[in-house]
Order: C-alpha cells, then sequence, then structure tokens
C-alpha cells in the first residue's frame, strides 16, 4: 500500500456532521449545524471501536479542523477511530456531507453512534467489490446489510444487487454521482 493510501482521510468515515461550513444551508431553514467549521468543540474522539486495534485502542485516529471541514486520518498506520458529536438526543435529522475519497477506502458514516462504534453505517467503500450509501449493522451482528450496486474490479464498473428498498443513490446514477 503506497504511503498516501496509508494515510487515507477518513472524514465521513465515522463522523455524523453535515458539509463544510461554507455550504451549511441559509439561517431559518429549519436545519441546525453542528460543525463550529474552526474547532473540534462539541465533538470527542473515541479510541474503544476495532478500527483503533493498532494502537491498542489508546488512540482513535487524528482529527482536526481544517479548512471549514473535520478532517481525519490514521495516527498509527492501520489505525482509525470514530469522532463522535457530544450531542446525543438527535431524534429525526438529515445529513448532507462533501468527501474527498481516493480510491481503495474501506469507510462509512456511522449514524446513530456510540462509543464502541455500534451504529447503522452508510458505507463509503470506494474499492473493488465495494458501494455507496448501502446500509450496515456495524458492530450489532451485521444487520441490516442492504445496498443497491457493488463496485465491480474497476469501480468505473458496477453490478445492480436487489434491495427490499430504494437507496440514496441508483446504480444508474452511480457515474454521475
Amino acid at each position: 500500500m503506497n504511503a498516501h493510501l496509508q494515510q487515507v482521510l477518513l472524514l465521513a468515515a465515522f463522523i455524523t456532521t453535515g458539509p463544510r461550513v461554507d455550504a451549511q444551508p441559509a439561517k431559518n431553514d429549519g436545519y441546525a449545524p453542528i460543525f463550529d467549521g474552526k474547532s473540534l468543540a462539541g465533538w470527542h474522539v473515541s479510541a474503544k471501536t476495532g478500527h483503533s486495534a493498532k494502537s491498542k485502542h489508546k488512540s482513535g485516529g487524528r482529527w482536526v479542523a481544517e479548512d471549514g471541514a473535520i478532517v481525519g486520518s490514521q495516527d498509527v498506520p492501520g489505525n482509525g477511530g470514530i469522532i463522535i458529536t457530544d450531542k446525543q438526543d438527535y431524534k429525526n435529522f438529515e445529513v448532507v456531507l462533501e468527501m474527498r475519497n481516493d480510491f481503495g477506502p474501506d469507510s462509512g458514516l456511522f449514524l446513530r453512534c456510540n462509543d464502541k462504534g455500534q451504529c447503522y453505517q452508510a458505507m463509503i467503500d470506494y474499492h473493488a467489490n465495494g458501494n455507496l450509501m448501502g446500509i450496515y449493522g456495524e458492530g450489532i451482528g451485521g444487520q441490516p446489510n442492504v445496498l443497491n450496486f457493488r463496485f465491480l474490479k474497476e469501480v468505473t464498473k458496477i453490478e445492480k444487487v436487489d434491495c427490499p428498498f430504494p437507496l440514496p443513490v441508483s446504480h444508474e446514477k452511480c457515474p454521475e454521482f
């Protein structure tokens, strides 16, 4: 694995936040941003998940506020982690985010996550046999596990997968996404 992939950004890997601050919806539209664009105030890092095993659960990756975004990377090669909002009483919510992924990450957006990493993961697996925005029960027995397409050997080619409900991005729209 090349050095760039070893330091792959895990930005959306484990964040339950919205987009960069400059992309936030206009005020008075019912949305409440949970990231101030400048600091990690209101967030905490957890090293209690399997993603932090390389550090023997002593660190949960490297997380910083940078250029209006939360940016995550490995602090030890192969060691990731999760960053979680301190506020845990969200009921219904919408998530809007931007990612800058290289080819290769096995990542995801963890929704309704606890410090142990148990959650519903919107998968961001930009690699052969991966998928975008399928839903997986991370740390809760692997259920649900639904997706509507998977990448083939080349991520420019996809295969449709039967799904019990429509997912946010149809397999036909994936190349445009």
